[in-house]
Formats: structure tokens, sequence, C-alpha cells
């Protein structure tokens, strides 16, 4: 981390969308929506036009699956929770501070409606025993604002 430049390294000051973890930890205010499409789950967030594919009940190897920045994420549900692992990360940082991040890491999201379904409860747990000498869980609640919908993106350097 302590060779961490935030002017040539932080890509979104030169509007490279970021990788996992951070495509969700940073999005800011900008909404998400969850789609349901040929029994996958498609995650789009106005955040850098980011657009992530949850494979449903897959039974392909995992492991053969190509390096992404976003990763490759598999789900399943459990009662009326959505749970998603990602794995096949090649993003270099965890954060937008330059804390570094291994192909290793393995994160475990979960996402839960509330009962008056106003609110989504949002967890993430990232495992990354090449970086992190403990997983690392953080937990945050969005509302849902029925007005918004997800526009594209524009990223100006000025």
């Amino acid at each position: 981390r302590a060779s961490w430049n935030p002017v040539t390294d932080d890509g979104m000051m030169h509007c490279v969308a970021p990788g996992m973890p951070f495509a969700m930890l940073g999005r800011g205010p900008h909404p998400i929506d969850f789609i349901e499409r040929n029994g996958n789950i498609v995650i789009r967030a106005e955040y850098f036009d980011i657009v992530r594919v949850v494979h449903m009940g897959e039974r392909e190897n995992i492991a053969e699956q190509p390096l992404s920045k976003l990763g490759y994420s598999v789900g399943h549900w459990e009662n009326d929770e959505l749970v998603v692992r990602t794995t096949q990360i090649d993003w270099p940082f965890f954060d937008r501070t330059g804390v570094p991040q291994s192909e290793e890491s393995e994160i475990l999201e979960r996402f839960a409606i509330s009962e008056d379904s106003t609110q989504l409860a949002y967890t993430i747990t990232v495992n990354d025993p090449g970086t992190f000498t403990e997983p690392v869980t953080a937990h945050w609640t969005w509302q849902w604002h029925p007005e918004l919908k997800v526009e594209p993106y524009e990223c100006i350097i000025e």
C-alpha cells in the first residue's frame, strides 16, 4: 500500500470502472437494480455502468472460468435471502486507498429485502488470505426509491 499513488493508481480518476469488491462498496448515491434474465440475476449499477451476472444454480467448474475485474459470481437462495459467492477476481485493489488484493480473494454477499419491502440489507465478507489475516465484513442498508432508475453513467475528466 505504501507505493499507492492516488493520482496515477486510482483508475476512477481516469474513468476506469473499479473491480470487485469496490464495485459494490463505492457506489455512492447511485442506484442499482436487479433483473432476472435467463434464470440468472443481473445486478446493474449506475455507478460506472457496472453490470454483474450472478449465475444461479451454476454447475460448471468455477475454477475454469476466466479471471475478470468483477470476478465470477454464483448465487443461490437461502429462504428469501440471495447469497452470492464471487471468485476469479483479477482486480489489484481491495478499496480506493491502495489496499492490495490477491487473486485468492473470495467474496460472499448477502442481499435481503426488509419485511415492508422498503430496504435492502447488504452484507459483504471478503476473505483474501493473500492480503488479510482474517475475513473483512461490512454491512449497510439501501433504501428503495421506486422513482429512481439506473441511468447511463458519464465520467468526465477535466
